[in-house]
């Protein structure tokens, strides 16, 4: 099964839609800053996340919830917004913000220690970054492109990351 959390209006076919918002219209009622809403999700392959978790008051619980829904090796794709571009801070409803490094802090690296220790324990698969529309942003991924070098994450607009689960704690 394949869930998409937060849907609000979009609705992914072939997904089994979730919100909180009845108005929507979802497929499941689900409320991410509840504990134990994993038991909602039945053998989860894959969990999208599409600009939710800036939202909620609890990281941790819902890294939780996630790796306890999904399948040995199941995905988790999440995106947010970039710390370092206005839309970060355009919405007065989010209360996290992240950098493209923050998804290192939820995978198995050098914080493996931290997750473990909470109770889940995922692989960062893919991390991709979209660059802001325009002139200027398209200026700055091209010189990034040409010069192989870093660019200023200001025009960096959006950050996905694809997590992978890895074996059962």
């Amino acid at each position: 099964m394949k869930y998409n959390l937060g849907c609000g209006f979009t609705k992914i076919p072939n997904y089994i839609n979730c919100d909180n918002d009845e108005v929507v219209k979802p497929d499941l009622l689900l409320d991410l800053n509840k504990n134990d809403w994993f038991h909602k999700l039945e053998n989860a392959e894959e969990i999208c996340a599409y600009n939710v978790i800036e939202h909620l008051h609890d990281l941790d619980n819902f890294f939780i919830n996630a790796y306890k829904a999904l399948n040995l090796h199941g995905k988790l794709i999440i995106t947010v917004p970039c710390v370092f571009h206005e839309n970060a801070f355009n919405d007065p409803s989010h209360v996290n913000y992240f950098t493209p490094k923050t998804f290192l802090f939820f995978s198995n690296n050098d914080f493996s220690h931290y997750n473990t220790k909470k109770g889940y324990k995922f692989k960062l698969v893919k991390l991709k970054l979209t660059f802001s529309k325009g002139l200027l942003g398209m200026f700055f991924y091209s010189m990034m492109r040409f010069f192989s070098t870093g660019v200023s994450l200001s025009f960096v607009s959006e950050i996905k990351a694809e997590m992978e689960k890895l074996e059962q704690l």
